[in-house]
């Protein structure tokens, strides 16, 4: 085995991706500032100046220090492909005994952060925040549907009047994917019913087919949604960051404490698999935890 100096090596590397491999130079030298850093790294922490004394931890290190120094994962992975290719070089040539470079180094993700919940108790008074006004009962009537349903805002917004059936008390929520039939709470049912008996004709001045609709007739943004969530939750002084998915992740949270089956919640959401909610059970065990 020859006795390579990391410098020596690199360089090496560097001339045989441009006489045999035929690559650019600004390729090269991509590689090249890419070869370096791992070379500086190598030094500075483990004083290391042969390729035979590299292996995998060490490499595995590097790309940690990489990834607590916040570089973006497109980064990370290039000198991941870079060093893999140096690593099948050295080898071929004789500079290390083990091919290193069939190894598949995989960074740690990231623990997602935990989306945002309220209690039973914040969505109560959050929910009580609009007024008896033709725009306060369209609001009610839509925040509560939105919590007691689980729908995404998308799915609300997209509702038709026709998917309303107040006398079956459900709603029927069309998505890409299926056609959900979904129960309303009786708050929610009088909310609806209440926002389209007396509020939804006065806002009606284009015969508009959506169930909820803006202040001029035409149906509700998801923007104009998101501009009254946000004006209730500091009406009710939650200073929690809200998302309009916060009333998804709540129910869902909500109905995982209260005991629900993962199957029922999953085709209550309209996920595709049972695995697709795991998220909500991980986030009640996490949150009893702490």
């Amino acid at each position: 085995m020859q006795n390579g100096n990391l410098l020596i090596v690199t360089e090496a590397y560097k001339s045989y991706l441009i006489e045999y491999k035929k690559v650019s130079k600004a390729t090269a030298s991509a590689y090249k500032t890419d070869m370096n850093k791992f070379v500086r790294f190598l030094d500075a922490k483990y004083h290391i100046e042969l390729f035979s004394d590299i292996n995998i931890s060490i490499i595995m290190s590097y790309l940690l220090f990489m990834k607590s120094d916040g570089q973006k994962i497109s980064s990370i992975n290039r000198s991941v492909s870079v060093i893999k290719n140096l690593l099948l070089f050295a080898f071929h040539e004789g500079f290390i005994e083990e091919n290193l470079s069939e190894t598949k180094f995989e960074i740690p993700k990231e623990e997602k952060k935990l989306p945002e919940i309220l209690t039973v108790e914040e969505i109560d008074i959050l929910l009580s925040q609009p007024n008896n006004s033709t725009l306060g009962l369209r609001d009610r009537a839509m925040l509560e549907t939105l919590y007691t349903s689980g729908l995404k805002v998308n799915e609300l917004i997209n509702l038709k009047l026709e998917d309303v059936n107040l006398k079956l008390k459900v709603i029927k929520c069309h998505s890409k994917q299926q056609t959900r039939i979904l129960p309303l709470g009786s708050i929610a049912l009088n909310a609806v019913e209440s926002y389209i008996k007396e509020a939804r004709p006065i806002l009606d001045t284009s015969e508009c087919d959506y169930l909820f609709l803006s202040y001029n007739g035409h149906q509700i943004s998801r923007q104009g949604f998101w501009k009254l969530v946000k004006k209730y939750s500091e009406q009710a002084g939650i200073k929690k960051n809200i998302s309009t998915s916060t009333f998804r992740h709540s129910f869902a949270t909500h109905m995982i404490q209260n005991g629900i089956e993962k199957d029922v919640l999953r085709q209550t959401l309209g996920n595709s698999s049972v695995a697709s909610v795991q998220v909500y059970l991980d986030l009640n065990r996490r949150r009893t935890r702490n």
